[in-house]
């Protein structure tokens, strides 16, 4: 499906027209690639020249031989367009949070019309496609009023083979409703995120989440209905005629015994051991470094295998049990009022424990930085695990609104509240990773 609205042609044409600015440190000197400097006004550079890209002089991209985190202030489509020479390929993850063009937004200038939303979004995330790793993902907050357009139109750009989830996150619920007799509709508790891969044939690992209580152990019946002759052995006298059992011949009797070993240790019967004591020993040999297979005859008379308790469960798209406190997330840190609806700091963490991995110098990228939630899921995540993450992040000097509790705090623009906020974290970890300011000029 495609879908057509007054100004998609120029949507297209500006993805693609060379950058007119370039990245300026902060004492105004520009930022240089090897062979010249970066996106220099009126340059014929192209912004997709490969992940692998280095000046004709030779040499690394200073992009990409820093390992700081930068913080970039200025237009988002112009930033994007600077930082592909250096980093076409190579980003890992991609979170933003763009306008919804709902009429209430903090920042911009909003509603928008359909059309001029989608013409401002398109652009952006042909960029963000061409940024992104093989292996890598774009995480993409929305809501209801413009997620079925966004859909097609990522479709359209990443294909639709790399659509992975609609992700249900909860939202803050403001509803005057309870003063009326009558409503047109529910107030709304829920907003979403779309996940698209770089490819289809990215995979990701199994995303676990904490559970609220621990779930007991269990058992499972051992045998299953995929056909493997060569998994059918005598176990406990018993010889499947079709199926398979689950583990292998030795894994199983190591299972058996282990079982046996346990109940000679708890000097019970198979008939008194409770489950709760079968738990308890079990997470007594995992505290020392001992994680055992059990198996066991069911008092059917099947084989079954013990599933261990779980502090953890598979994740699902439902992830309603991140509350939403992004607004106290910012509040502990710069005081209350200061950006309205920041995203919660335990869901962009969640994103990046479940796609980027902690040694590997993964770059995380959010072109519409906002407060720079971003940047402290990233920081705490690096400082928990020791992980070399770095974030690029993106944000207009928008300027805050008059008399706001930003303005009074101090804060001029929205660029300045990102920037706070990443001081901030440092201070509070007592941990501070590199990172420099640039701006697009």
């Amino acid at each position: 499906m495609r879908l057509s609205w007054p100004g998609k042609q120029e949507a297209r044409a500006l993805a693609r027209r060379p950058p007119r600015g370039r990245l300026v440190d902060a004492q105004g000197k520009p930022l240089a690639a090897p062979g010249g400097p970066v996106g220099a006004r009126g340059g014929a550079r192209g912004h997709a020249q490969g992940p692998a890209h280095r000046g004709g002089a030779g040499g690394v991209h200073p992009l990409l031989s820093d390992p700081g985190h930068l913080f970039i202030e200025g237009d988002n489509l112009e930033a994007l367009k600077l930082l592909a020479p250096a980093l076409a390929g190579r980003v890992r993850m991609i979170y933003i949070d763009p306008p919804y063009n709902t009429g209430q937004g903090f920042v911009y200038a909003d509603r928008q019309s359909d059309a001029n939303w989608l013409t401002m979004m398109y652009p952006r995330l042909v960029l963000a496609r061409d940024l992104l790793h093989h292996d890598g993902a774009i995480f993409v907050s929305i809501d209801d009023h413009e997620v079925h357009r966004l859909r097609i139109i990522m479709d359209e750009i990443f294909g639709p083979g790399c659509f992975r989830n609609c992700i249900i996150v909860a939202r803050g619920i403001k509803s005057v409703q309870a003063q009326f007799t009558s409503v047109t509709a529910l107030a709304t508790g829920h907003e979403y995120v779309l996940v698209y891969a770089r490819t289809p044939e990215t995979r990701f690992p199994n995303l676990r989440v904490p559970r609220e209580t621990r779930r007991p152990g269990t058992w499972n019946s051992h045998w299953r209905g995929t056909d493997r002759p060569t998994m059918r052995y005598p176990l406990f006298g018993i010889t499947p005629s079709r199926g398979q059992w689950r583990w292998s011949r030795e894994r199983s009797l190591a299972a058996a015994a282990n079982y046996e070993r346990m109940l000679a240790e708890l000097g019970v019967t198979a008939e008194e051991v409770t489950q709760e004591q079968i738990d308890a020993w079990y997470l007594e040999q995992l505290a020392r470094g001992r994680r055992v297979d059990l198996l066991r005859l069911s008092a059917s008379g099947k084989p079954e295998h013990y599933v261990p308790p779980a502090d953890t469960r598979l994740a699902s798209t439902l992830w309603t049990d991140l509350t939403s406190k992004g607004s106290r997330d910012l509040a502990d840190l710069l005081g209350p009022g200061i950006f309205d609806n920041p995203k919660p700091v335990a869901l962009v963490r969640r994103m990046l424990e479940w796609v980027t991995r902690p040694g590997a110098g993964d770059i995380v990228l959010d072109f519409f930085a906002g407060s720079c939630t971003t940047a402290q899921a990233v920081l705490e995540l690096n400082a928990e695990d020791g992980g070399g993450r770095r974030f690029i992040v993106v944000q207009r000097p928008e300027p805050t609104p008059p008399d706001s509790p930003a303005r009074r705090a101090g804060y001029g623009t929205i660029a300045a509240i990102g920037r706070a906020r990443i001081a901030r974290v440092q201070e509070q970890l007592g941990r501070r990773e590199p990172w420099r300011v640039y701006r697009v000029v």
